[in-house]
Parts: structure tokens; C-alpha cells; sequence
């Protein structure tokens, strides 16, 4: 058992969790529903980190199933395009 993979495979899913946790209540009535419109730049700061939290966890999911090797042959054929 290698920590390293289970830490940061738990920390990827723990750090979505606490995102949603701490924003869930909000999103719906200050950011999609807003009495008051909202800069465009909230909205791209939220798709950018949503994008993010979801690329930490589809990096450390392989990592933690031991498939390395398919990681980089993913990661290596993103980068190409």
C-alpha cells in the first residue's frame, strides 16, 4: 500500500466535496439566479476551477488504480493536440 497514492486520490475527492459543500448553498440564488447581475469574470473563474477540481481527480484516479502507464499515454496524447 503506497500512501502517496491514496493521498492524493482522497485529497482530490475531499477537496470537491468541500467545494460544493461550501458553495452548494450559494450557487443557486447569488450566481444563476442573481437579484443583481454578476461580472462576467465570476462566471469564468467558476467553469475554470470547476475544470480544474475535475482534472485533479481524473489525473489522481489512475494513479491510485496503479495505471500509470495509461495516465501518460492520456495525458501525452492531450498534449499533442
Amino acid at each position: 500500500m503506497s500512501l502517496p497514492r491514496y493521498f492524493y486520490f482522497f485529497m482530490s475527492l475531499l477537496t470537491a466535496v468541500v467545494v460544493v459543500l461550501g458553495f452548494g448553498h450559494i450557487v443557486g440564488e447569488k450566481l444563476i439566479h442573481p437579484a443583481i447581475p454578476r461580472p462576467f469574470v465570476l462566471y469564468l473563474h467558476a467553469v475554470v476551477f470547476s475544470a480544474w477540481i475535475v482534472f485533479f481527480i481524473s489525473q489522481t484516479t489512475p494513479v491510485r488504480a496503479g495505471k500509470i502507464l495509461w495516465l501518460a499515454r492520456w495525458v501525452g496524447w492531450w498534449r499533442t493536440r
